[in-house]
């Protein structure tokens, strides 16, 4: 191994970005970056790398945070609910439905032709 050499770091960033190890990948090709600067494709796939990074931890949820209505969710979707008890909605309103416009047939009706 040649922990010191800027091609080695390089190609073992490409090799983790192809296996999804974008954290790994984003150390190695810093490492990389710190070794050569104009490293120009270190710089490439770092921000590749980095990239990735940013999809995954944006999918995952935070250790921290829980889903709304998992079981050991402090909140329940049913309980937080904005809902009113009937009585004190508007329940004494009567609620016309819409009022249905006759439409005209686009084509004439069959005409019976004589038997």
């Amino acid at each position: 191994l040649q922990p010191d050499n800027t091609e080695y770091q390089t190609e073992l960033g490409a090799i983790l970005i192809k296996l999804a190890k974008y954290h790994e990948a984003v150390a190695a090709l810093k490492k990389a970056i710190d070794i050569d600067p104009d490293n120009i494709d270190a710089q490439e796939l770092l921000e590749k790398a980095e990239a990735g990074r940013r999809r995954i931890d944006f999918a995952q949820p935070k250790k921290d945070e829980k889903k709304p209505g998992s079981p050991d969710s402090t909140s329940n979707t049913k309980t937080d609910a904005n809902i009113k008890p009937a009585s004190e909605t508007n329940s004494n309103k009567t609620v016309k439905p819409p009022t249905m416009k006759p439409v005209k047939p686009a084509f004439p009706p069959p005409s019976k032709s004589p038997k």
